[in-house]
């Protein structure tokens, strides 16, 4: 065994990870393709511990040993479900991510994924990410039912999620069209609310008659200025959002790549002055950040509103 042997890297990193009994996160980043995918699986099935688990997988075009030609447009590779043997490996998983980078996925089967659970001991997730609107959501149905946060890329999920009578009150979304908005006029309480997208105007009026609905239980709200400015350009929009008191953070994301103002000033940014009836919200924060998520983290609660430039 040396160096330069990957399976021998992987079994020695997980002997490594089981000394360290307080870890309960784990992120993996997994070309789909590599030989020692299986390998990688059964070694990380060692683990049983974890409360938070992500899988980003992908397909290297550019690796030396691609099990599959890239003319195979489905990449049907069904042993990348067999990750869920890693879910399965940890009945205390709280958090679940499962995300793909690419655009159009055919070969993740949650049912397949899912299926190493026991039935009888179905998790107890309380949160999901989800890239895509994969194969079988339905399967997903017995492990959802404590679920206080989702964050979506496809709104096809929210289907499923209204068929089931499920509503976590924190939602993160990356789609709006007639699914999304079906589901957060259904939605009973919502206490966060973030759009990592653009939402056509027609939808304007009807989120902020959701939002205004939820307004004694909406905390948190994150949106592109552009789409907030837009959205309260009638008066009838911007009383409606005026009626979220209890609104303690707002979370603005923009389309520029930099920011000219000094990361200590406080005031307003000219982004967001264009929409002066946000000077007459009087407590929480204003967070402008650009338009990568990773980048975002809450700066913490100040009285009196003031803008909070984060990288």
């Amino acid at each position: 065994m040396s160096l330069n042997d990957p399976k021998w890297i992987i079994s020695r990193t997980i002997k490594l990870l089981r000394q360290l009994p307080r870890l309960s996160e784990l992120f993996l980043v997994m070309d789909e393709a590599v030989e020692e995918f299986n390998h990688l699986v059964q070694c990380f099935s060692k683990l049983h511990n974890l409360h938070k688990l992500g899988f980003r997988f992908y397909h290297d075009f550019a690796a030396k040993h691609l099990l599959y030609k890239p003319s195979d447009l489905n990449f049907n590779l069904p042993r990348i479900n067999a990750a869920g043997k890693i879910i399965a490996a940890n009945s205390n998983l709280r958090h679940l991510e499962v995300t793909h980078s690419r655009g159009v996925v055919k070969n993740i089967d949650l049912a397949q994924m899912l299926a190493y659970v026991p039935a009888d001991h179905p998790l107890k997730l309380e949160h999901i990410c989800l890239s895509h609107s994969f194969r079988n959501l339905a399967a997903l149905s017995p492990h959802i039912r404590s679920l206080t946060s989702i964050d979506l890329a496809d709104s096809r999920v929210l289907n499923e999620l209204l068929r089931q009578s499920i509503f976590p009150p924190a939602i993160t979304l990356k789609e709006v069209d007639q699914n999304a908005i079906e589901y957060l006029d259904h939605h009973p309480q919502i206490a966060s609310l973030t759009i990592f997208c653009p939402c056509h105007e027609s939808f304007c009026s009807t989120i902020l008659r959701i939002l205004s609905r939820h307004s004694k239980t909406l905390t948190h709200l994150g949106v592109f200025n552009q789409i907030l400015c837009q959205c309260i350009d009638q008066t009838q929009n911007e009383l409606a959002f005026l009626n979220c008191t209890n609104l303690k953070q707002l979370v603005l994301y923009y389309f520029e790549p930099e920011c000219s103002i000094d990361k200590q000033t406080v005031g307003l940014d000219r982004s967001v002055d264009s929409c002066p009836m946000l000077n007459m919200i009087s407590t929480g924060d204003i967070i402008v950040g650009n338009c990568a998520p990773s980048r975002l983290t809450y700066a913490g609660g100040q009285p009196n509103l003031g803008l909070r430039i984060v990288d």
